[in-house]
């Protein structure tokens, strides 16, 4: 039935007509549709062809499973039965999540930051999960989601721990050697294979049917090398559990953590294990990936609001013209704007002018703030990534209103340059104001256009 779904686009399914096929595989299918619930909002509605005999058990999970109220888990909005194409077909209709971890993988690995700060709110959902009872049961890249700009864990899924998992299709990666069947331990055991693969970009060797535990990969930082090791321990018994990796997640890192991590080639032994490489303690940087219904280039909004911004040296506002931005979070003050006969670049230097948006250096602003950006996320960019702002000034010259004109292909720096933006000054009744940040490998750049007075 996988080469079939498709032709049920435009058909109505559970009160909500299916937009647009999104993938699926032989027993299920993904499509775009719409919710109201006061205003039309996107959604998803998500079919399965279940098996006879587990089809009301399914039902009950969701039904249960809707109920979940948390920030860090896909919201369901309603469940049921339908008939399509003459076979009875459960539906499952959940909240709009733009991308998914595993978009973002192919592309690169993430960083130590971001996998810190991933880890947040995956472990909160997990406890909310485990203390009442319930498993999640399917821990992987493509299930750790975005949607609006909370990272959340998909929920259909989601049963009471002991019961058999519908979701096991065939043994993967990231499903525990024990049976199939619901459990924290299985839980650990995902998260640990996600883990590795999101600093690696690869899956741990290991045989489901062997006696040895996964060889993973020695350059994996501490201290998710630890944490990886103790969620793949094959005795389920013997996993970490989530206080755990929360415990050593809050380990202040020792000495010996500071030197290069050294490969591992033979596979790991049960008990206690070195671990090795640096964590920088910053928040999160970004998911590039691509867009999981727009098809364009985005990343997962994984990043923390409390990340600092960096100011700039206020500008007086008589000055007919700001210094280009230099190539570093806070140029001196004891830098001298150019005369006011100097035209304004067109672009910041090695970032190309957008087509038809060359931006002009305008007076009238009175304190800039650049957002500051970590090296080790900064490694992680190829070119520059673009974000504009569009500002509106009160009449204190503070900015009243902040919105995207584009938020560029990561919702991560889009955090960063709207936190920035909302911290800038500008002379009263300068009126609306572009702000268009740059964030390169070497530094980050924001050029003000002046639109209306």
């Amino acid at each position: 039935m996988s080469d079939t779904w498709k032709r049920w686009e435009g058909q109505e399914v559970g009160g909500c007509y299916l937009r647009q096929f999104l993938g699926g595989s032989e027993r299920s299918a993904v499509f775009l549709t719409e919710y109201a619930e006061g205003q039309s909002q996107p959604a998803v509605i998500k079919l399965v062809t279940p098996e006879p005999a587990d089809a009301e058990s399914q039902l009950e999970r969701w039904y249960h499973a809707a109920k979940l109220s948390h920030p860090h888990l896909l919201r369901i909005f309603r469940s049921g039965r339908c008939q399509l194409g003459g076979e009875d077909v459960l539906f499952l209709l959940t909240e709009f999540a733009e991308e998914n971890l595993a978009q973002i993988l192919p592309q690169r690995q993430l960083t130590p930051d971001e996998v810190r700060e991933m880890l947040g709110p995956t472990l909160e959902a997990l406890t909310y999960l485990h203390e009442q009872g319930l498993a999640h049961g399917r821990l992987k890249p493509a299930n750790i989601m975005a949607a609006g700009n909370q990272l959340k864990l998909s929920t259909d899924s989601v049963a009471p721990t002991g019961d058999v998992n519908f979701a096991w299709e065939e043994h993967t990666a990231y499903d525990p050697p024990e049976a199939p069947v619901m459990s924290k331990a299985g839980d650990m055991w995902s998260l640990g294979i996600t883990l590795s693969e999101t600093l690696t970009q690869k899956l741990p060797a290991w045989q489901p049917t062997g006696r040895g535990e996964p060889i993973v990969a020695g350059t994996i930082p501490a201290p998710f090398l630890d944490i990886v090791h103790n969620c793949l321990l094959r005795s389920p018994q013997k996993r970490w559990t989530i206080a755990q990796v929360k415990a050593r997640l809050q380990t202040p890192q020792s000495p010996a953590e500071h030197a290069a991590p050294t490969p591992r080639k033979a596979p790991l032994k049960l008990g206690p294990l070195i671990t090795v490489g640096v964590v920088a303690l910053a928040l999160m940087g970004i998911l590039v990936g691509q867009h999981m219904f727009r098809r364009r280039p985005v990343t997962v909004p994984i990043a923390s609001a409390q990340r600092q911004a960096q100011p700039v040296a206020q500008q007086p506002p008589q000055i007919a013209q700001q210094p280009e931005p230099q190539e570093q979070p806070a140029p001196s003050a004891a830098e001298k704007p150019p005369a006011a006969s100097t035209p304004a670049p067109s672009a910041p230097p090695s970032a190309p002018a957008e087509s038809g948006m060359a931006p002009r250096l305008e007076k009238g602003v009175l304190h800039r703030v650049v957002p500051k950006v970590s090296q080790s996320t900064r490694d992680t960019i190829t070119g520059h990534v673009k974000v504009r702002v569009r500002v509106k000034v009160d009449s204190s010259g503070k900015v009243s209103e902040a919105e995207f004109d584009s938020p560029g292909p990561s919702q991560y720096f889009a955090r960063l340059a709207m936190q920035a933006a909302r911290e800038w000054r500008f002379v009263p009744g300068t009126g609306e104001w572009m702000l268009r940040f740059y964030f390169g490998r070497t530094g980050t750049k924001v050029l003000p256009e002046q639109l209306s007075h």
